[in-house]
């Protein structure tokens, strides 16, 4: 996530249309990467039948916290 993070900040201050989109696609790699890992990781924790709950809360992010 640091990764990704810092593209993106780095891509908000890129001087050319060129440098922001190679930031840009070094983020959604990072971000592409890193998803398939969260949901795993939530399947593997989550109580037998409950895989889907878990992760469905990690996809929808902070507005899961409507969905409790």
């Amino acid at each position: 996530m640091l990764i990704f993070a810092c593209a993106n900040l780095l891509a908000a201050f890129a001087s050319s249309f060129g440098l922001s989109m190679t930031i840009r696609v070094v983020a959604a790699l990072r971000a592409a990467a890193t998803t398939p890992s969260l949901f795993a990781i939530a399947a593997s924790m989550a109580p037998v039948g409950k895989a889907g709950r878990y992760i469905a809360v990690i996809s929808l992010g902070p507005r899961s916290r409507r969905w409790r």
